[in-house]
């Protein structure tokens, strides 16, 4: 006969002559013959069963007999993890009843020998190690033998447990910590063992866990977080229904975390959990790698529930410092200078975000930023709102306003001093800054004051769009203040030179540009941080022409550059500047133009001494 329904496929059902009489269980009734038994295989639950069963024709339906399965998938029967690696379980063995009643579980005397147990996840799965054998008579069991292991993991079982008085379960061993990463987004990473001790106690139908676990030689990795966690120590001690991190402290990121937290449990999966974590001193390599230079602390709370999309990373992240040193590729061309610039689309998945942000940033010094355009320090102005961190770890914005506490914009040869500005975080969605910030400088040619400019510089606007406008004393046009910026002349003066020389070195300039000479240079000479081919007006010949460019940041306050043409004049200029304190920096300048009548040219030598007064 072929019985198919509730996704099981029977192959046989037959019947056959009873076996010798079996007595029903104690009792006052009669002894009753068992008339019938049944061979009963087929497949179910992706796995063969074989019943070979005697049943009695009473009102418990005494029975006798045995069950075979091989490869029983007990996945539907096991507690739901809320992850995708969910756990999975395989069963081989025999179960031997020797007497008992069908309706009086109580009654059931036999042994259960499991041949093949294996439980875990895709990745990783214990297996028993021998014949697991479990003896029970009329309501207890008694487990005889049993030990699961895996890969660097073992799990030893004894004890016994009855209907009428409970469970008495004692379980030793140690765990392989690579399955957390399984069962939790807490962590993206683990290795390490735990040793483990607890007992399963109370009723058959609501057990209850409790239990301490010891750590050894852990290696994780937070979610988020890129940098390993090392030299954990900690306790944690757990029960059925909460699991206890306990003063819990580690090295990451060449500082210190220390740790406490507290998970809610439901079954085997997690009903929400809370960590509280306080960090000194972090360096982040990863930020290094991108000329950041961070050393942070601070105050945090890493927290889940059930129902959460992403576990959420809020407090307070306290900056020590941060420097800013990546060097900026690209010099703009005069054309440049008023082109907007559009930020490439980037793709985005949500089903890759791991942690929810919302952190408040606090800083002990100004931020600063040190590299060939920019040498300025920021502070944070949270007066009247926090500055603070959203979004998640993949797509992230800033809320907030910082605003310059001194600055120098570098523009071609041109030191830009920063008296005002500000940058504004509007969006929590991305990196967008908002800036508003006015620059001056002084143009002078040679020793003539007559021949000097004072230029403002104002700029506003974000990295997609930006608005620059320049205005002079004496007066110019922002077309001549360009020019005079790029190339060292004015228009009238252009006109006056010679146009085919200004045309060679505006067209070398921009093949330069347009080959990427000076990023070739930088990447086959790393001591040099800014190389350009550019325009610069000479004094002894009276026009522009074709320069050659190089600088170094050789300490935080002090930086060398030089330039020599490459046209007949050859004209050479070397400096060094160093910014004493906030208000004061001194120039050393030398060149091989000599003013002078003097026969030997050695060159003129000068020294600039600037000093800032700041008033409200």
């Amino acid at each position: 006969a072929l019985l198919q329904g509730s996704g099981k496929r029977m192959t046989c059902f037959t019947s056959r002559p009873a076996d010798p009489p079996l007595r029903t269980i104690n009792g006052p009734q009669p002894a009753v013959p068992l008339p019938m038994a049944y061979l009963i295989c087929g497949q179910a639950l992706g796995g063969r069963f074989e019943i070979d069963m005697a049943f009695g024709k009473t009102k418990l339906y005494p029975l006798r007999g045995a069950v075979m399965l091989d490869g029983f998938q007990l996945d539907p029967f096991l507690p739901e993890t809320g992850r995708s690696q969910q756990l999975r379980a395989t069963l081989s063995g025999r179960l031997d009843l020797d007497r008992g009643a069908l309706l009086r579980p109580d009654s059931l005397t036999g042994r259960l020998t499991v041949a093949e147990l294996g439980i875990g996840t895709r990745q990783v799965q214990m297996r028993n190690q021998g014949l697991m054998q479990l003896a029970f008579d009329r309501g207890s069991v008694e487990i005889e033998r049993a030990v699961l292991s895996a890969p660097s993991s073992s799990l030893q079982m004894a004890g016994n447990g009855s209907l009428a008085r409970g469970l008495a379960l004692d379980f030793e061993g140690k765990l392989n910590l690579g399955l957390l990463s399984g069962f939790t987004r807490i962590f993206s990473q683990t290795r390490g063992q735990a040793y483990l001790r607890f007992k399963v106690t109370g009723p058959v139908w609501q057990p209850e866990v409790s239990g301490v676990a010891e750590v050894r030689d852990p290696g994780l990795r937070f979610a988020g977080f890129p940098e390993p966690i090392e030299d954990l120590k900690g306790n944690v001690t757990f029960s059925a229904r909460r699991v206890l991190l306990e003063g819990f402290s580690a090295r990451t990121a060449g500082g210190r975390v220390e740790l406490e937290g507290a998970a809610e449990l439901s079954g085997l999966s997690l009903d929400s959990y809370t960590l509280e974590i306080s960090a000194d001193h972090l360096r982040l390599s990863d930020f290094e790698q991108n000329g950041i230079e961070v050393l942070f602390g601070g105050k945090t709370r890493l927290s889940w529930k059930s129902g959460d999309r992403l576990p959420l990373l809020a407090g307070t992240l306290q900056l020590e410092s941060l420097r800013y040193t990546k060097p900026v590729q690209a010099t703009p061309m005069l054309s440049d200078v008023y082109r907007p610039q559009r930020s490439d689309t980037e793709r985005y998945d949500p089903d890759r975000d791991r942690v929810a942000l919302d952190i408040r940033v606090v800083h002990d010094e100004p931020l600063r930023i040190a590299n060939n355009l920019l040498d300025a320090e920021l502070v944070i102005r949270d007066s009247e709102q926090p500055f603070r961190i959203e979004g998640t770890d993949q797509r992230f914005g800033i809320l907030g306003t910082m605003s310059f506490k001194r600055g120098v914009l570098r523009f071609r040869d041109w030191d830009f001093d920063i008296r005002q500005g500000e940058i504004t975080f509007e969006d929590p969605n991305r990196l967008d800054p908002r800036f508003d910030l006015i620059a001056v400088t002084d143009v002078r040619r040679g020793g003539d004051l007559a021949t000097s400019w004072h230029v403002t510089m104002h700029a506003k606007g974000n990295t997609e769009a930006f608005e620059l406008t320049t205005s002079s004393d004496p007066y110019l046009s922002e077309e001549d203040i360009a020019l005079l910026l790029a190339v060292g002349m004015t228009r009238a003066e252009i006109e006056q030179s010679q146009t085919g020389d200004l045309t060679e070195t505006a067209a070398l300039e921009a093949l330069a540009g347009v080959t990427g000479v000076g990023r070739e240079v930088r990447r086959a000479v790393p001591a040099i941080d800014d190389f350009r081919i550019k325009s610069a007006y000479s004094e002894s010949t009276h026009r522009t022409e074709p320069q050659v460019s190089i600088g170094k940041r050789i300490a935080d306050r002090v930086r060398l550059n030089a330039s020599t043409g490459l046209a007949e004049s050859r004209e050479f200029q070397t400096g060094v500047q160093w910014q004493l304190s906030d208000q004061t920096s001194m120039e050393a300048v030398y060149d091989n133009q000599n003013d002078t009548s003097s026969p030997v040219n050695v060159g003129d030598l000068g020294l600039d001494l600037t000093w800032r007064l700041e008033f409200d």
